[in-house]
């Protein structure tokens, strides 16, 4: 992540104090509300496989910091459904662009001939990583061998 961030400060001068304002699972749960789409606490709470009281408890950590806002649901009004604000999507599309970018800073450098085998192994690599750090954070954060089977097959 650390050459993101050098990749996100060029593109984006003012993104490293954004940064230094959230935890990793802070940004997990940005992501998780930008991919659900306006997700209820209970939406977001199987997403990340947490508690609802662990949404909440969040929601309110990311609304304090003006990320997200909440409103009453229009098909049931007893629920609430969470967006990001203006700062929450503009942060997401950075993190985004500047993905992208070290994405392309990376293969610019293979040869066209490697290109094809640099992405294969890669995205190898990637899924092992991936699955090491889900399994860490499953294990933090749920019963993992019940959900191990879903997001690790």
């Amino acid at each position: 992540m650390g050459r993101q961030i050098e990749i996100s400060k060029k593109k984006f001068p003012n993104i490293e104090e954004e940064y230094t304002k959230l935890t990793i699972i802070q940004l997990d749960y940005l992501y998780a509300i930008y991919n659900l789409d306006n997700p209820s606490f209970s939406d977001i709470a199987k997403f990340m496989n947490v508690a609802n009281s662990s949404v909440s408890e969040m929601y309110r950590k990311l609304y304090d910091k003006g990320y997200v806002s909440k409103s009453r649901s229009k098909k049931d009004r007893r629920e609430y459904q969470i967006s990001l604000t203006f700062k929450g999507r503009r942060l997401i599309y950075k993190d985004l662009v500047s993905s992208i970018y070290l994405s392309k800073e990376i293969f610019e450098k293979i040869p066209d001939e490697n290109v094809l085998n640099a992405y294969e192994v890669l995205k190898d690599y990637l899924y092992e990583v991936k699955s090491k750090e889900l399994e860490q954070y499953f294990k933090k954060y749920a019963e993992y061998k019940s959900i191990e089977k879903e997001f690790l097959d």
